[in-house]
């Protein structure tokens, strides 16, 4: 049990001698809490109790044998039970020194806090006192001074929001006052902001602001001077409009007209007076929001600040959005669109005249966009477009009437008689009318602009689609007689005359002052290949029938050693007859008008009339001296032939061959290979390999003999396949003569094939 005592630093100061308890109250009531030394003492208490009851328990035994009487045992309990009362009488004095001073303690505390409350109260009416003060001495002041009298307010709300001054006689004799002030705060403030927005004053319209957001009233008058200009908007335009319906049923036409756009211009004017205001006050509370931004962000860089600016015009132009979108969705179009109904004249007149409203609208939008780009305020896209659907129903109108200008022109030109192609002069009418649509397109402005060039590619559909089925196809279409050009092909040839001629007259409008619309563009490609049909179908049959000349060349007799008289004089057969095809031929394209649809595929055809020629007489076996000099006169009449359809150079590497031919007609076989970069060279290898087996013994079949293909079908299946096929055909071909040769035993090849050989390995190298 000492153990216990002396180990509890609470009951440990009971233990010592000698003990006061006075001294010990004094020292708790100094050193801690009361309550903390109370509950200690009684913890003491119940740990000694629960020893005492351990130690008998445990020294019963002990106990009965030192106590020899039933006396002895109960004047030992009397002496514990007499130091039990005193330690108890000892925590009760302890007790009871300790909880006086503690509710002392608490009551001069609650004496203090209500001092300081009664204290707080009189510093806030004495605050709210100062403020009315200030609030009607600022209202004595200038414009200027009416934010401090708004922030006096402010204040004043503040100090009153939690109704702890109700009540108070010196607050309640304020009130009515302070509501006068309001209420002339208000109504000043009010006048100001009329003022800055009727002579868009940014310095008066700032200093409303100041006052209306001191008075968390922004939002509110922003909406009110919304709502005011939509109403004044709304009979401005109400009776522009009956003036105007007025105007064209009781005056004529002409009069009517003149008084009609003072009218509207008089409507575009007020509308533009009121997106100023609108957006004026709108771009004075973004300001202000960017200020306070940059006052909380004083350090923030140049990209913050950009960011805030952002963000400051997207939220302060909601009331600026609303405004043009209501006025321009609720006022200008159903109104306009009403007048319209009502007045047919006025319709009429607004259609007819429609680029002249669409060029009013847009300066309209322009002045806006000028005077706000200046305040960092451009009308956005959605703006923009709002405003040019107000006039929606007049523009599809007058596209529709710009496009049926057009298409009735060309169905007059395609009308009776049928099957009649139109004359130069309709088409240059179209032609005129087409240019001035996109001259007005040029100078009306989006998205007049894209529709009236719209208009005009669907006009050279049209167009397109009906000289289409006007395309003859039949066999005078392409025939070549002698009496000249038929009556198909006449037609024809000014067919594509026509769309030649309006396809240059669009172009022309064009003139590269006007982005040309990507329909206009695809317009002006239908007509091209519409054009493209006529001739290239007509070359393609020519060359056919060129072909079957050309082929003939393969039946003559080239084995001769010299060249006779009648040869040189009166030449080969097939090319006297592919002379004569040409020269009618010229006739029919003749009639083509020059321009640069036609040149090109008369010179595809020329091209593939000099290919197909090497190509065949490549194929020629055997060419003795005689028909070498024979072919060489046939390539000199061939170029004289085809000298009208197209210059040399123009011709290109189909000319280089041609002229390569020549010497290597009368070049040594096994300087073939030798000369790579000979004048030969220009000759495809497909050409070179044929020519050179040409020159080899019976016993080196040809490639088509090898095929078993005669040589016409040869001679097609060249026309069809790239270079490169016809040398890996001609490579298995000679495969296959070398493995006859090996399975006859012989011991050499043709004189021919190591020049062969050569060539081939030229390739893959």
């Amino acid at each position: 049990m000492t153990q216990l005592f002396q180990s509890d630093p609470l009951l440990s100061k009971f233990t010592a001698e000698p003990f006061d308890a006075s001294a010990y109250t004094s020292h708790t009531v100094r050193s801690s809490s009361v309550r903390d030394a109370l509950a200690g003492l009684s913890r003491g208490l119940s740990q000694l109790d629960h020893e005492l009851n351990s130690q008998v328990a445990a020294h019963h035994e002990e106990l009965l044998g030192q106590v020899s009487t039933v006396s002895q045992l109960e004047s030992m309990l009397e002496v514990v039970r007499g130091g039990v009362d005193s330690l108890q009488a000892s925590i009760d004095k302890v007790s009871t020194e300790i909880r006086q001073p503690a509710a002392a303690i608490e009551q001069r505390t609650s004496q203090l806090r209500r001092v300081q409350q009664a204290a707080q109260l009189v510093r806030r009416v004495g605050r709210y006192s100062h403020e009315c003060s200030r609030l009607r001495a600022h209202l004595r002041g200038g414009p200027r001074d009416l934010a401090h009298a708004a922030q006096c307010l402010d204040e004043l709300d503040r100090l009153a929001a939690d109704g702890a001054l109700q009540g108070v006689a010196v607050v309640d004799a304020e009130l009515a006052a302070v509501s006068e002030a309001r209420h002339e705060l208000q109504r000043r403030a009010q006048q100001l902001l009329e003022h800055g927005l009727h002579q868009l004053d940014a310095s008066d319209t700032q200093a409303a602001v100041d006052v209306l957001e001191r008075l968390h009233a922004v939002d509110a008058r922003s909406d009110a001077v919304r709502m005011q200009e939509l109403r004044q908007l709304r009979d401005t335009w109400r009776a522009a409009l009956l003036q105007a319906q007025q105007a064209v049923q009781q005056a004529g036409s002409a009069a009517g007209q003149h008084q009609v756009w003072p009218l509207m211009a008089g409507a575009l004017d007020a509308l533009h007076a009121s997106a100023l205001r609108v957006w004026h006050l709108d771009g004075v509370v973004a300001s202000r929001w960017l200020q306070q931004q940059q006052q909380h962000r004083p350090r923030a860089g140049l990209a913050a600040s950009a960011a805030a600016a952002g963000a400051s015009r997207s939220a302060g132009s909601s009331v600026a959005g609303k405004f043009w979108l209501e006025a321009c969705q609720q006022i200008v179009q159903p109104l306009l669109a009403q007048a319209m109904r009502d007045c047919a004249p006025l319709e009429q007149l607004l259609v007819v005249e429609y680029p002249r409203l669409h060029r009013m609208l847009c300066e309209a939008v322009q002045r806006l966009q000028q005077h706000f780009e200046l305040r960092h305020r451009a009308m956005s896209a959605d703006e923009q477009a709002a405003w040019l659907a107000t006039v929606r129903t007049v523009h599809d109108a007058y596209v529709a009437r710009a496009f049926g200008r057009l298409s009735d022109a060309v169905q007059r030109m395609f009308g009776l008689p049928a099957g009649a192609v139109p004359s130069a002069e309709d088409t240059q009418a179209l032609a005129v009318l087409l240019a001035n649509e996109i001259e007005l397109a040029r100078t009306a402005g989006a998205p007049l602009d894209v529709a009236l060039q719209a208009a005009a590619a669907k006009a050279l559909k049209l167009f397109a689609a009906k000289a289409e089925p006007l395309i003859g196809t039949d066999a005078s279409a392409f025939a070549l007689a002698d009496q000249g050009p038929t009556a198909t092909q006449q037609r024809n040839a000014k067919l594509f005359g026509r769309l030649q001629q309006l396809h240059a007259a669009t172009l022309a409008a064009l003139d590269g002052r006007t982005p040309a619309e990507p329909t206009l563009l695809a317009a002006l490609e239908k007509l091209r290949t519409v054009a493209a049909e006529i001739v290239g179908s007509l070359c393609q049959q020519l060359f056919r029938q060129f072909d079957g000349s050309l082929l003939l060349m393969l039946r003559d007799d080239f084995s001769m050693k010299e060249a006779s008289d009648k040869d040189s004089a009166s030449g080969s057969k097939y090319m006297h007859t592919l002379a004569s095809q040409l020269a009618r031929a010229q006739q029919v394209l003749g009639l083509y008008a020059a321009g640069p649809w036609r040149q090109p595929p008369l010179s595809a055809l020329a091209t593939r009339l000099l290919q197909q020629f090497v190509r065949l007489a490549t194929l020629i076996r055997p060419v003795a001296e005689g028909g070498k000099l024979k072919l060489t006169q046939d390539m000199i009449r061939l170029e004289l032939a085809i000298a009208p359809l197209a210059q040399a150079k123009q011709l290109g590497a189909a000319y280089a061959a041609l002229r390569a031919l020549r010497p290597l007609l009368f070049c040594e076989t096994a300087a073939i290979a030798d000369s790579p970069q000979a004048d030969w060279s220009q000759v495809p290898l497909s050409a070179l390999l044929n020519h050179v087996i040409s020159r080899a013994a019976p016993g080196l079949p040809s490639v088509h003999a090898w095929n078993q293909w005669s040589i016409s079908q040869y001679a097609q299946w060249l026309e069809t396949h790239s270079d490169a096929e016809a040398c890996a055909l001609i490579r298995r071909a000679l495969d296959g003569y070398v493995q006859q040769v090996n399975q006859r035993g012989e011991r050499q090849f043709d004189a021919v094939y190591p020049t062969l050989v050569r060539l081939l390995e030229s390739r893959k190298a």
